[in-house]
């Protein structure tokens, strides 16, 4: 809760504390990653429970209540955190990764390669088809045995990837005294 908590604030999505690909998906996933038009939920553990992508060739949920298509793929791509990037409302980070706060908790998202964003830009069509189709994504969701709220579906619209990363959390109930975080 704490990562979730401290990173979502800071506009980059919605932050997973486990975002490798679960290793019973197939090979093609896994090298790939979460993508834009994957829908799934987010885990107890923090990690994001891939159910299907709605760009994916042959996608088809087999349900009459389903056959709405979704809007044409467009994104924009762009290199946007430079090697050595950290993202954290923590100040006074440096590259050996020693923060000081007076905060209780917190986070630190450190991206030692960088990173890269996507997003879909087409969100007004977007809206419209999430709308028509999520009771049918979680009639499907429910048929696959996942025992979610019907509120739980997540439609990825952007993503932030790196090939290496780091994560730190913390948490004090003690009052507010000068904390130092060392990776």
């Amino acid at each position: 809760e704490v990562y979730v908590e401290s990173m979502f604030p800071l506009n980059h999505g919605y932050p997973l504390w486990l975002p490798q690909p679960d290793r019973n998906l197939p090979l093609e996933y896994r090298l790939k990653g979460v993508s834009i038009g994957d829908v799934g939920f987010i885990t107890h553990s923090g990690a994001f429970d891939f159910l299907f992508n709605i760009w994916a060739p042959g996608y088809n949920l087999s349900d009459s209540l389903c056959s709405v298509s979704p809007p044409k793929f467009a994104t924009s791509f762009r290199e946007s955190l430079p090697p050595r990037s950290t993202i954290s409302r923590i100040s006074d980070i440096e590259w050996e990764m020693n923060a000081s706060t007076i905060e209780s908790s917190g986070a630190i998202l450190f991206m030692p390669c960088g990173a890269s964003e996507e997003d879909f830009i087409n969100e007004r069509a977007l809206k419209s088809y999430i709308s028509k189709s999520a009771e049918c994504w979680y009639r499907y969701a429910l048929k696959q045995g996942r025992d979610i709220d019907r509120h739980a579906l997540y439609l990825v619209t952007g993503c932030m990837k790196s090939n290496s990363w780091g994560t730190a959390t913390f948490n004090s109930v003690e009052s507010k005294h000068q904390r130092t975080l060392i990776i």
